[in-house]
């Protein structure tokens, strides 16, 4: 049995194909499909396709590149839902940051203070 505990299904590429995705992962083992949420923009399509679809479940988190964008209150919503079973996307992205090093320092802060809450939250 497989699960794949990181996948973009939520992606506005896979909406047309859903269904024949599902389908082929099931034939090949795939069990589980976890959707880690990046944002409050993507958490309704991730929930929505874990609830609609078997084996398909949902985290809720907020990726580094969206740390400006963290809401405590999101987490707080969505973990209630039986169909959420993780805490993510969370974690710290250096890959695309500024060159100019106050900048830099600003966004590496907040990534790591969103890390924080998540871990926090998570426990």
């Amino acid at each position: 049995m497989l699960i794949d505990t990181h996948c973009h299904l939520d992606k506005p590429r896979y909406r047309q194909n859903i269904k024949n995705l599902l389908k082929e992962a099931e034939e090949n083992s795939v069990k589980g499909i976890l959707i880690p949420s990046t944002q409050r923009n993507t958490i309704d399509v991730a929930q929505t396709l874990a609830q609609s679809y078997k084996g398909v479940f949902y985290a809720v988190g907020f990726h580094p590149k969206y740390a400006e964008k963290f809401e405590m209150a999101m987490l707080e919503e969505y973990v209630t839902d039986e169909r959420c079973i993780a805490i993510g996307e969370f974690g710290l992205d250096y890959s695309r940051l500024s060159k100019e090093e106050e900048i830099r320092q600003s966004i590496v802060a907040k990534q790591k203070e969103v890390l924080v809450a998540h871990l926090e939250f998570a426990v």
